[in-house]
């Protein structure tokens, strides 16, 4: 038997030699049955901590009170925290403290790095932060935790499920500040031969780039990002593809983060998403304009019409209703169907209604306006040299607002190179606006600007690069099928799903695992269990049963794997879900105890036998054998005794033996089993 357990037990006889009416101290009985229960193993799958507003996670957060978000209880957990792992939305900067004790000591954290050594352990967890900017303001935060008894406070995460490789990419911030919710570009290429990319992927990419996720530091929480339509093409024959991402970072320190890039997944579905990327989004492809996103002025004889992801405005504009600029980048496209300026402004904005243009970044037909920064009305500065805006043109502009510095770019449409800029710095911070796209004209003549996008970023300079990346590692993530997280993160049923499936992780034992015993909760969850990596199952286990591979409920193994299906509710106020599942798993170790040698017993005696299974039922049936030759041979005892830890064994009248053993068998499989360490004697 793998790594089967045997304890000195001449150490535990402290009798007079004969073995009988021994007495054993209490600390060494302590001992050995910690020693034996050493070897399980229990591995805990829980949903996270969570804190939302407006009650949808485990706890409602905290009101902000003079810039401070103070909890005022503590969220338990059953054994000392051994990590501790912050993930928090937010707007602004939010500056966050975790405690494992209580709050009798805090530390600060990195939203979505880990916390995993130089912290006072507890079993009591807080948090604090701070405000550190007028914006801030929590939205939600989850605890993700590993402890002492075995909890893992997370499922994964369906964004991953299938991926087979990952990469760790080491980011620079040089920009001298910490940045929040910061963008940053990322070009990824196919292979090494993809020269200028900042990773690259081994040749493990579909061509349509669909299989690439990116996590924050813990390896585990999806970020959001943005697979941009536009692939940059080799320049040299046999080079690879490269492709420009997207990725907001909620918390780069001064001193830089780690993130990973995961890739490889033959079923991956697109999950790229501006809005969720940017500070702004609208790429107006809807059938009409986004009511919640825009506020549309059209003078007497304009026009605002949306139609083939264009929106066309003539003597018109739309203002943000809600999403309010004050410094970083805005980038928009513009196709000149037929006019002579087109502009960005930033507005003020008084209840309804909104005050002239503080800041107007526009291009025109006119000589003299060719590119222009207009500030209150006047005009700042221009580029004489660009040249003016034509009829059946296309531009991109690039707007970089940074306290006093303003920078107005034309881009090449093509390959984003900047054609011309415009640059002012006032003498104090540009006002906070309402962006607004804008048609020059009075509806007279026709001055159609068609827009075909807009976005907005953070801007630092110089911006977060990649400082190096690491070997591609393959990886075997929690598979999710038709199975999706609650708010809370446990595992729920997809909409009109028959039926979805979770594989956890595969769970590494440090032992060949004979015995499971699954523990879970949840409602229509039924919970399969494997101890070889998934390739055979014991199907639909009860809660709190022991199951044997002896008995052929498994296969032995070392890599623990548990598979949840759940199914559809009875009734519509019936969630279909799994909260937590516990995995026990012990390689059933049996240790003889009594006679261990130096005993003498006499044939024709009742004596005791007694033995530790731990691992096992105390209905769990074991055989018992004596040897008189050393282990050569056996006889049987008793085929079936109940796992009891005791048996009285009437001495046989046999001829005196000075090699005699004992060994204890599992009925089931004979060979786990375990004999006394040293022989004893039967005296006649």
């Amino acid at each position: 038997m793998k790594k089967t357990a045997k304890i000195p037990k001449e150490a535990m006889d402290k009798g007079d030699g004969s073995g009988k009416n021994r007495t054993v101290p209490f600390i060494l009985i302590y001992f050995f049955i910690g020693l034996v229960a050493a070897y399980a193993e229990v591995t805990v799958i829980k949903s996270p901590l969570s804190w939302y507003e407006g009650g949808q996670g485990d706890y409602a957060l905290p009101k902000l009170v003079n810039s401070e978000y103070i909890l005022p209880g503590f969220a338990a957990t059953k054994g000392q925290v051994k990590t501790i792992c912050v993930n928090y939305n937010a707007a602004g900067k939010v500056a966050m403290e975790v405690s494992a004790d209580n709050g009798l000591h805090y530390y600060p954290v990195v939203n979505g790095v880990p916390l995993t050594d130089n912290f006072i352990s507890g079993d009591r967890i807080k948090w604090r932060a701070k405000a550190l900017d007028e914006e801030a303001k929590l939205n939600t935060l989850i605890i993700n935790y590993t402890d002492s008894v075995g909890a893992i406070a997370s499922f994964g995460y369906p964004q991953l499920s299938g991926f087979n490789w990952r990469k760790e990419i080491l980011l620079k911030n040089l920009s001298g500040q910490e940045l929040f919710n910061h963008q940053i570009n990322l070009k990824i290429g196919t292979d090494k031969n993809a020269k200028g990319a900042d990773v690259h992927c081994d040749g493990n990419l579909r061509q349509d780039f669909f299989d690439v996720r990116f996590t924050a530091a813990d390896g585990l929480t999806p970020l959001p990002y943005y697979l941009e339509n536009r692939i940059i093409s080799p320049s040299v024959a046999g080079s690879g593809s490269i492709v420009s991402f997207w990725v907001k970072i909620p918390q780069i320190p001064k001193a830089g983060v780690k993130i990973y890039i995961y890739y490889g997944n033959n079923l991956a579905a697109d999950l790229s998403s501006a809005k969720n990327t940017f500070d702004f989004y609208d790429d107006f492809k809807g059938e009409k304009l986004d009511e919640n996103s825009w506020v549309v002025k059209v003078d007497q004889k304009g026009s605002c019409v949306l139609r083939d992801g264009r929106l066309r405005l003539d003597a018109a504009e739309v203002i943000a209703k809600e999403f309010k600029f004050k410094q970083g980048v805005i980038e928009y496209s513009v196709f000149v169907e037929s006019g002579l300026e087109n502009s960005l402004s930033l507005r003020q904005k008084a209840k309804d209604s909104y005050d002239n243009p503080s800041l107007i970044a526009y291009s025109s037909a006119y000589k003299g306006a060719e590119q222009c920064i207009a500030v209150d009305d006047i005009v700042k500065s221009n580029d004489a040299k660009a040249s003016p805006i034509t009829a059946g043109g296309r531009y991109n502009y690039r707007l970089i607002v940074n306290d006093k510095d303003i920078a107005f770019q034309r881009l090449d449409p093509v390959s984003a190179d900047v054609q011309t800029v415009t640059t002012y710095s006032g003498s104090s911070a540009t006002e906070t606006g309402y962006p607004g796209l804008r048609s020059g004209g009075d509806g007279n003549d026709r001055n159609i600007i068609a827009y075909s996008e807009i976005r907005a970023r953070k801007f630092a300079n110089p911006q977060p690069q990649v400082d190096k990346c690491g070997q591609g590692e393959p990886v075997k993530l929690p598979v999710f099928s038709n199975i999706t997280l609650s708010p809370k993160g446990s595992l729920v049923l997809g909409d009109n799903i028959k039926e979805g499936v979770y594989i956890s992780k595969k769970i590494p034992a440090a032992f060949t695992a004979r015995i499971i015993v699954p523990t879970f909760k949840g409602t229509n969850a039924f919970v399969d269990v494997s101890a070889d990596s998934g390739a055979n199952y014991k199907k639909d286990c009860i809660s709190g049963n022991y199951y044997y591979a002896s008995l052929k409920d498994f296969t032995a193994g070392e890599d623990i794997v548990a598979q949840v299906k759940l199914k559809p509710a009875s009734t519509k106020k019936e969630i279909s879900q799994l909260e937590e599942i516990g995995l026990s798993y012990n390689p059933g170790v049996i240790l003889v105890v009594k006679p261990n040698g130096a005993e003498t017993w006499l044939a024709g005696t009742t004596e005791e036998i007694s033995w530790s299974a731990l691992d096992y039922e105390n209905s769990y049936p074991f055989k018992l054998e004596y040897s008189s030759d050393n282990g050569k041979n056996y006889n049987l005892i008793a085929d079936r005794v109940n796992n009891s830890g005791a048996y009285s064994w009437f001495v046989p009248q046999v001829a005196q033996a000075k090699e005699a053993l004992i060994r204890v068998s599992d009925s089931n499989e004979i060979s786990v089993n375990d004999a006394a360490d040293k022989v004893f004697i039967i005296l006649k």
